[in-house]
């Protein structure tokens, strides 16, 4: 970096991973909710304690990505280098998280088996995938509905199936709904019950 003063390049480094950060955190706030979101402090594997199998440790997956900077913009003064870099990397490293995510997704699929024929309609698609969907709570024990990541056609297809009067189906999946949301805060009752007996043991 064009500067004299090592502690001046560094406040610029903190700034442009500052930036870089807002707009990653931006992105992915459009995908998963703020409750949703857990950080490590240390370490690669970890236990969910919501998860189906609380016992089974994950781990974390390193990637990585490398853009360069043509040095004659930055010799010239150039500061919209700088702005395009934070763009792109902030781009890349997005476009990794969501390969990363449906990498996760694709593998516990195949693992619980959890796919939708949808040969009988969009319709009975729908009410089939929520079925077989269980439901989790946040970390405050809260039921939480599934969240959906989809293409435009599919999340048209939602819209119109909810805009639709069709008072029977409606009431189908107010049912689902409330007995999803039932077994997952008896799920959790038990999971705390089970926590507070270990710690008197």
């Amino acid at each position: 970096m064009p500067f004299p003063m090592v502690g001046e390049c560094s406040r610029l480094e903190e700034e442009i991973y500052k930036r870089i950060h807002l707009l990653l955190s931006g992105r992915r706030g459009n995908l998963l909710t703020a409750a949703n979101v857990y950080r490590l402090k240390h370490g690669r594997r970890w236990k969910t304690m919501h998860s189906s199998d609380p016992e089974e440790a994950a781990e974390s997956k390193l990637r990585s990505t490398e853009i360069s900077i043509d040095l004659r913009r930055v010799i010239d003064n150039d500061v919209n280098v700088l702005i395009e870099f934070i763009a792109r990397f902030s781009e890349q490293l997005h476009g990794m998280f969501m390969q990363t995510m449906f990498e996760m997704l694709e593998e516990t699929i195949q693992k619980s088996g959890n796919q939708v024929d949808g040969r009988q309609g969009f319709k009975a698609g729908f009410e089939e995938a929520l079925t077989g969907i269980a439901f989790g709570v946040d970390r405050y024990g809260v039921p939480t509905n599934p969240q959906l990541v989809v293409g435009s056609g599919i999340a048209k297809q939602i819209q119109r199936l909810s805009m639709e009067n069709d008072p029977e189906y409606k009431a189908r999946i107010e049912a689902i709904t409330e007995c999803k949301e039932a077994d997952a805060t008896a799920k959790e009752a038990c999971r705390i019950s089970n926590y507070k007996i270990a710690l008197k043991r």
